[in-house]
């Protein structure tokens, strides 16, 4: 008895083939950039005495919670921001 015969070829990818394909020459030419990526931020800086105040000094009522990093406050803010 002959074996089986082999399963059909799976169809081709569907989507958009490849025109032009990059060569490893190419690949090797591309320079990263040197300029360090940096994201937008913005960063607002406050001193303690202003956390004392906008905490009402660190008070039971305004801890929210705690972690590996410290304590965690809900300040007031003069903006009336929480």
């Amino acid at each position: 008895m002959a074996p089986p015969p082999p399963p059909p070829p799976p169809p081709p990818p569907s989507g958009k083939a490849i025109e032009k394909p990059i060569s490893l020459a190419e690949v090797n030419s591309v320079k990263p950039s040197t300029k360090p990526f940096i994201p937008p931020t913005s960063v607002k800086v406050y001193t303690i005495a202003s956390l004392q105040q906008y905490t009402n000094s660190f008070s039971q009522e305004t801890l929210i919670g705690g972690g590996t990093l410290g304590s965690v406050y809900r300040a007031r803010l003069p903006n009336r921001k929480v």
